[in-house]
């Protein structure tokens, strides 16, 4: 609010003159009051509307997964290039399992969801797989999965580098077919005990991974499971010819 003092002349005596004086230095002092208040308001309105600090613990886990993916003709001339992230796939089923016990690790695959592989015998499949070195499952390469490359699996215990704590899955192999790969899974074996295939585990698993992984080998559990563990459908399908050859590598981390 903005107060105006006008100054007239007076008839007065001079005691009411210097009465009137000092109502006039009180309205003087009330406007510069009211000025002052008005020029802090909007400094106030602007610290309200700022936004507060986050809560610590109040981030949350992420699950990175960053893939690269290379294809390459004949001449080892690069054909197409694609960087992207995705996005875990399961939930967190997989790792709820492993951190309780009630599920064991049994090998990676990478998966190229798509028509750029052949079809084995006795499946319908056309999508194309790296399968971890020595792992061996009930979906064996070649019966009802097309492996074009082994998968190498390198972890970063270490605490340094960038990231710190992260694990690296790699392959590389010939597309056998002209087609297209639509979607990427990072899949992964496991070994549990359940009731039925349908139901979730039971308790503890009894596998090792060692009888999970080289053998297939459930352990005495009912069952040996397959899940995706992330993935994500790419923006535009990749276009591939046969004979070309795919390379991928996923950097899995958290933070």
């Amino acid at each position: 609010m903005k107060f105006e003092t006008r100054m007239r002349n007076s008839q007065f005596p001079s005691s009411l003159a210097a009465a009137c004086g000092f109502v006039f230095m009180l309205c003087a002092g009330q406007a510069g009051l009211a000025q002052q208040s008005a020029t802090e308001k909007p400094a106030a309105a602007e610290e309200k509307g700022s936004t507060a600090p986050a809560k610590p613990g109040g981030e949350g886990i992420k699950v990175h997964g960053h893939w690269i993916i290379d294809v390459r003709n004949r001449d080892g001339s690069l054909a197409q290039h694609r960087d992207f992230e995705n996005s875990l796939a399961d939930g967190g089923q997989f790792l709820i399992g492993l951190a309780s016990g009630y599920t064991t690790f049994g090998g990676y695959y990478i998966v190229l969801v798509g028509n750029a592989c052949t079809v084995p015998s006795g499946s319908s499949s056309t999508d194309c797989y790296f399968a971890q070195s020595g792992v061996v499952r009930l979906e064996l390469c070649g019966d009802t999965i097309t492996c074009i490359g082994s998968l190498t699996v390198a972890p970063n215990l270490t605490g340094t580098g960038s990231p710190a704590y992260s694990m690296v899955l790699s392959g590389s192999g010939p597309l056998s077919m002209a087609g297209t790969i639509s979607a990427v899974l990072t899949q992964y074996n496991s070994c549990y005990s359940s009731t039925s295939n349908s139901a979730p585990p039971a308790g503890p698993s009894p596998a090792s991974p060692a009888a999970c992984i080289t053998a297939g080998n459930d352990g005495g559990s009912t069952n040996v499971g397959q899940g995706a563990f992330t993935g994500t459908t790419l923006s535009a399908p990749l276009a591939v010819t046969a004979g070309q050859l795919i390379q991928v590598t996923v950097t899995i981390s958290f933070s």
